[in-house]
């Protein structure tokens, strides 16, 4: 019996002792942020504060000159005029960027609930290791605000002080029952245009996505980037109108989702 209860001990004794109880000031200091009014500065003056940018192999300061045709548009996602915002341009033009840009000023200047929404969750667990991960750790004042409980950093959430980031897929229960301040869609010509099942599809990614910021009336905003990748369709080839020169060719997707 002493033998038994001997090793029992020994096992016992690997085990990592429980963190102490967090106290109520440590608690209310970790809400404080929420209470604090968002700074009034743009997204592209925050992320050259907070943000940096894998350039040639080391990390350096994001710097608004490289990609000056993103300043516009990620700037405007905290617009109160405009409620949506789309982004498109080729491969590797710094479209991903802009979303890591927008969640920055999130992060630390406007605290408030923000999802992102990839093209699949293979897609979405990859760009959280290779791309969000990375750039939280190598950014002092990211890495400060995210918490340090298990749970606050997994491949689905990033638990910041005053928000979270919520990273998903476009599947009906991600974008339904849920309040956010920003939806951020990503690659949205890759995404299926219909969500929910087949025989009672619900809405469209972007139409699912406005009705998750109607509770941050003015403050909320959907904002997508994408590559096109809609197969033009011939039967909805129309003529060029020089009053619409910014009109793209008639495509299967053709402006349904927005």
């Amino acid at each position: 019996m002493v033998i038994m209860l001997d090793r029992g001990m020994g096992e016992l004794s690997r085990i990592q002792p429980l963190p102490p109880f967090m106290t109520a000031e440590e608690i209310i200091a970790d809400a404080l942020p929420l209470l604090d009014p968002p700074s009034r500065i743009t997204v592209t003056d925050a992320a050259e504060r907070a943000l940096r940018v894998p350039v040639a192999g080391r990390w350096s300061a994001y710097d608004r000159g490289v990609t000056p045709y993103t300043i516009e548009p990620q700037d405007i996602s905290q617009s109160r005029r405009f409620k949506g915002v789309v982004f498109v341009g080729p491969s590797q033009s710094g479209k991903s960027q802009m979303l890591l840009s927008v969640s920055a000023h999130a992060v630390t200047c406007a605290p408030g609930p923000v999802q992102l929404i990839h093209m699949t969750k293979t897609d979405a667990d990859a760009w959280v290791e290779e791309k969000l991960d990375p750039a939280i750790y190598h950014s002092p004042l990211l890495a400060e605000r995210l918490g340090k409980a298990r749970e606050d950093s997994t491949f689905s959430r990033k638990r910041f002080k005053g928000m979270r980031l919520g990273i998903g897929y476009p599947v009906a229960n991600q974008l339904s029952s849920r309040s956010q301040r920003m939806v951020l869609l990503t690659d949205y010509d890759h995404m299926p245009q219909r969500l929910g099942p087949k025989d009672a599809p619900e809405a469209s990614p972007w139409g699912m996505a406005l009705q998750r910021i109607r509770t941050f009336l003015s403050r909320g905003c959907v904002f997508a980037e994408s590559t096109p990748a809609f197969p033009v369709d011939e039967d909805k080839a129309r003529e060029a109108n020089p009053l619409e020169p910014h009109l793209m060719p008639a495509t299967t997707g053709d402006r349904q989702p927005l």
